[in-house]
């Protein structure tokens, strides 16, 4: 015997369907509202004329980014630099070889790759180094300052 979906049933799941479709719109229109603004900022001042407080203390700590965009690599240098860390950038093996992954995670106390710029094979190294010489590692949910100062705020 079959049962009738009940009215009050479907327009649940269809108002569910609604927020759900809502709140990803929301999402994405904030990430792009993130993107301009960070875009916004490289452009408005050099990494070095920014200063805003950074009460994070990281001194003697190493950091390896793999990954990221070009652009934005002095920016996520001064953000480290500016806990006292120190900073260490792969590209995850678009100019510099991936076999330099190696010697920086060796140096490297923490590792961090945002997952929206990234090589899957980077990923893959990273993983793998990671757990053989048992470093830290944290995949960032964007290539943005915001994600990396958050990184830094959870392992400070």
């Amino acid at each position: 015997m079959r049962l009738a979906a009940s009215p009050e049933r479907g327009t649940s799941l269809k108002e569910k369907e609604q927020a759900l479709l809502a709140s990803q719109r929301e999402c994405e229109s904030l990430r792009r509202d993130l993107d301009l603004v960070e875009r916004r900022l490289s452009a408005i001042s050099p990494p070095q004329a920014q200063s805003p407080d950074i009460s994070l203390d990281l001194s003697g700590v190493t950091l390896l980014y793999v990954g990221g965009r070009a652009n934005q690599v002095p920016q996520l240098k001064d953000l480290t630099e500016r806990t006292g860390a120190r900073f260490l950038h792969h590209d995850g093996g678009i100019e510099h070889s991936s076999g330099l992954i190696p010697g920086l995670i060796s140096r490297a106390d923490h590792v961090f790759f945002p997952i929206d710029c990234v090589s899957h094979d980077a990923v893959a190294t990273i993983k793998r180094l990671c757990r053989m010489t048992g470093k830290t590692y944290q995949p960032l949910r964007t290539a943005s300052l915001a994600s990396l100062l958050s990184a830094l705020a959870g392992i400070a």
